[in-house]
């Protein structure tokens, strides 16, 4: 059986009744009617600033926000005033019942301390395999957008100015390097917590990490988690890798098929991820690693890569588009259906009007995907893998990071993320850049027309076309 900890793991709840969630989570007193419940094996910083709840110890006591969101690591300042980390990956939900106000993040446990129920909104039926912001999966329990903040003691939602989503404006080369040297100060930071164990695939983001990893000299394994059989271009490739390094690599597979463990992440996340790391969970594919392992995972590093131009087409990549065509949009990427039409759209139209109000120089679509695809997706995969023995690092989600992979609209080196990624690999070993990236397979381009073909299909004509002859090689 897959070695998981108790529900509830990693998670915490703020809210006015002293009687905890959870019989052994820890409790402390923030102000007289005010308690903080959480598990042990979180960390709790008080500052200047308030009152910090982090996954991994990554930044230090005292540390102010801005320190907190340039160090890195799953936190987020729970009192007097909520708020979260660059990206937003520990989730915050929280829900009011006219008596008290409920913080947590968890969808469940918010949604036990006011009595919410369960709503009818399960991922799968839309494209996203997440639900998306600022939706939970409990009626009344609303998740904070990655730059809003709660007023505990009062309930007012605002935005919060100092997590704006912001470019550095460097060139290539500068953002480079920053993003090297700021990888590289987080890795050695990790490894004094724990085993590095850093996946490797055949993508940018994964060779990004291990190339930092091996410029800055801390000791580390590879791993691979893949359910292909014979092994894909994944484990081949970071198989080849790691042997050139002389770094010991773990190929892993499927053991079993245990349904019960999809259950369990799904009443530990609220239902709020369905994703290949749930898969991986029920049939074994984390068993190798221990409580001594740390987890160290690429992904969001390609926000500046526009993502997303693909999957909402338009000429303007910077202006919100009308209320009728914003809708048209999110219908078609997201392939709606009826039901869960009636919870995504009037969800989308309060992310959009919240942007409206917040007018900045980043373009929407690279806005929309850091807020859905970052704290949404990602955020709710890190909440399912706290189920787990080893602990879970995203280096990504630091603002330093995510100000040098953001470029405005009208940047001419827009839309360049992958170009950055393969300087800061170049800046520790060029060889690296030798070995091709996500290479090919039959499958993979048989797979590539299908969903082009879909585009055509579904009249996206522009998109379809131009991805087709671009693999086409026209």
């Amino acid at each position: 059986m897959t070695l998981m900890r108790q529900l509830h793991a990693r998670q915490f709840l703020v809210a006015s009744t002293e009687n905890a969630p959870v019989s052994w989570y820890a409790t402390r007193e923030l102000e007289p009617g005010w308690f903080l419940h959480h598990d042990p094996a979180l960390t709790v910083v008080e500052s200047d600033d308030g009152v910090f709840v982090g996954d991994l110890p990554l930044f230090h006591d005292g540390a102010s926000l801005d320190q907190a969101r340039r160090q890195g690591g799953r936190w987020a300042s729970v009192w007097p005033v909520a708020r979260q980390s660059a990206m937003g990956l520990l989730s915050l939900y929280w829900a009011s019942n006219g008596d008290t106000i409920a913080l947590g993040s968890s969808a469940p446990l918010v949604a036990d301390a006011v009595n919410a129920p369960r709503s009818n909104l399960r991922v799968g039926d839309y494209r996203p395999n997440w639900i998306v912001p600022p939706l939970s999966g409990f009626t009344g329990v609303r998740r904070l957008i990655r730059d809003q903040q709660l007023t505990l003691r009062s309930g007012e939602v605002a935005h919060d100015e100092s997590n704006r989503l912001r470019s550095n404006g460097g060139s290539l080369d500068d953002r480079a390097l920053v993003l090297q040297k700021g990888l590289q100060a987080q890795l050695r930071r990790a490894s004094e917590l724990g085993n590095l164990k850093i996946a490797l695939t055949a993508g940018y983001d994964s060779r990004m990490i291990f190339a930092a990893a091996l410029a800055e000299g801390v000791d580390f394994e590879t791993y691979t988690q893949s359910e292909a059989s014979p092994a894909g271009a994944d484990t081949e490739t970071a198989a080849r890798l790691s042997h050139d390094a002389g770094v010991r690599h773990h190929p892993i597979g499927p053991t079993r098929n245990e349904r019960s463990a999809l259950a369990r992440w799904d009443e530990h996340t609220g239902g709020a991820i369905r994703d290949a790391d749930r898969r991986f969970l029920a049939r074994g594919m984390f068993d190798v690693f221990t409580d001594d392992d740390i987890l160290v995972r690429g992904a969001m590093f390609e926000i500046g890569s526009g993502t997303w131009d693909a999957l909402f087409p338009g000429p303007d990549t910077a202006t919100m588009p009308g209320k009728d065509e914003f809708e048209r949009l999110i219908s078609r990427a997201f392939r709606l259906l009826p039901l869960t039409k009636s919870f995504v759209i009037p969800a989308m139209h309060e992310w959009r009007q919240f942007r409206l109000d917040q007018p900045s120089t980043i373009g929407w679509r690279d806005r929309l995907y850091v807020d859905q695809r970052g704290a949404g997706w990602l955020g709710g995969i890190e909440q399912g893998i706290g189920l787990l023995q080893p602990r879970s690092v995203q280096l990504a989600d630091t603002s330093e990071l995510v100000e040098v992979m953001t470029w405005e609209p009208d940047d001419p080196d827009h839309a360049q993320g992958r170009e950055v990624q393969k300087r800061s690999i170049a800046l520790c070993d060029e060889g690296l850049l030798k070995v091709p990236f996500n290479p090919a397979t039959r499958s993979s381009r048989v797979k590539t027309v299908a969903d082009n073909l879909s585009k055509l299909a579904r009249g996206d004509a522009r998109t379809g076309v131009a991805a087709l002859r671009t693999r086409l090689g026209r």
